[in-house]
């Protein structure tokens, strides 16, 4: 799999592959649907013509453009605005269902308005990554990787289907358990976990503590712990986290979720470990992660490279799980000429994104 890797400062940067452009860009990975996911540059703000529908923009936008290469009818879920919580909530999780023998390929690139709008108080980049991290592994596990919460029936207490997102099993009684199973391939592997969050007020919420084997590994909380409100441009004030265990032994391990003594609402959506290396493996989902991309002003940029200096460790950490992800390196693409305003491309700055995420196919 073609890799292009970046670094969060200009002097660690390594370059990939060049960005040239050629009749066969599809021929190293099979794609049978290929979904984007981001915010108003994915919607192609500020390319022209101005020919989109719904929350497109432009069709010649860099997601358009790919679409368009790849011979593959547009499915760009994107929305002018969004910031990582948005994109995990309303997007990535009611929308997609990665399977095995499809070759379900999604790109994301988000953080934009996350690294303008929060920067890097406390809890920003917490929030961005927590709830980018979900997204990226419940796009890039497929569904034999995972037990969703609506699927457990070992349950003490009153659990019942979450009723905003199916797949997940919510509960607002004190002491209630939810008990499963994994099965670790190797030592070295990670259980995932993801979770409904709230800002205050939004729901009564409460903790609960993970257990594996008995043993307490850690505590999530259902109102937001990082430091800083979700409530993002749109006014969301709800997100799915991804929290992760580092497991002891291969082999089957069970797993206990197990609300606080003081109730509240608790909502578990699933759970999943890397079954193998995905790298190459027919029919596999496969994940294009874009950097944050350029702004025109230093004070930003800076901000940003902090974001993407976080985003390359968490990519690197889900490859050698095993995810089948491409970083792709869309900060050092273009430069501030070919920006239409402080943050969206022109038409040929998403042209250059285009041929960054077409590279790395």
């Amino acid at each position: 799999m073609l890799g292009l890797f970046l670094m969060g400062c200009g002097s660690g940067y390594v370059s990939g592959p060049s960005l040239s452009t050629g009749p066969s860009y599809g021929a190293k990975r099979p794609i049978g649907t290929l979904m984007n996911f981001g915010d108003s540059i994915t919607c192609g703000y500020t390319s022209s013509p101005a020919d989109g529908t719904g929350n497109i923009y432009s069709n010649e936008g860099y997601a358009g453009q790919v679409s368009t290469t790849m011979e593959k009818v547009p499915h760009n879920l994107c929305h002018s605005g969004d910031m990582a919580a948005d994109m995990a909530r309303l997007w990535v999780y009611p929308n997609t269902n990665s399977v095995m023998g499809k070759d379900q390929v999604y790109t994301v690139m988000i953080g934009t308005n996350d690294a303008n709008r929060c920067g890097d108080s406390n809890g920003c980049m917490d929030n961005w990554q927590r709830s980018v991290g979900a997204a990226i592994a419940w796009l890039a596990l497929p569904d034999r990787d995972k037990v969703l919460g609506s699927a457990i029936t070992n349950t003490s207490g009153s659990w019942s289907a979450d009723s905003d997102l199916p797949i997940g099993l919510s509960t607002t009684d004190a002491n209630a358990t939810a008990t499963f199973t994994i099965d670790a391939a190797s030592a070295d592997k990670t259980l995932y976990l993801a979770y409904r969050v709230f800002d205050p007020g939004l729901r009564n919420t409460t903790q609960a503590t993970v257990s594996i084997d008995g043993a307490a590994v850690g505590q999530l909380s259902s109102a937001v712990d990082t430091g800083h409100l979700i409530a993002t441009l749109w006014s969301t004030r709800e997100s799915i986290f991804l929290a992760q265990y580092s497991l002891s032994s291969a082999g089957k391990h069970t797993v206990t979720v197990s609300t606080a003594s003081t109730g509240g609402f608790f909502s578990f959506l699933w759970a999943g470990v890397c079954g193998e290396n995905y790298n190459n493996v027919p029919g596999a989902p496969s994940v294009l992660l874009g950097s944050v991309p350029r702004a025109k002003a230093d004070d930003l940029n800076y901000e940003i490279l902090l974001y993407n200096m976080r985003f390359l460790d968490m990519a690197r950490k889900f490859q050698q799980q095993g995810m089948n992800i491409t970083t792709v390196d869309t900060f050092h693409v273009y430069d501030t000429s070919d920006l239409s305003d402080d943050v969206h491309p022109n038409l040929v700055g998403h042209t250059k994104l285009a041929a960054a995420f077409r590279a790395a196919f």
